[in-house]
């Protein structure tokens, strides 16, 4: 039982560390468009 509780956490922190890493990707590359646009 504790092995399924260790295996359903260790997956949901695989999955918020990759989301988390993808959206801090994507918000630094709108970031560098929108510095890139301004004069």
């Amino acid at each position: 039982m504790f092995s399924l509780i260790a295996t359903i956490g260790t997956t949901a922190a695989i999955e918020w560390f990759t989301g988390g890493v993808l959206f801090g990707i994507s918000a630094y590359s709108a970031a560098k468009e929108t510095t890139k646009k301004q004069p």
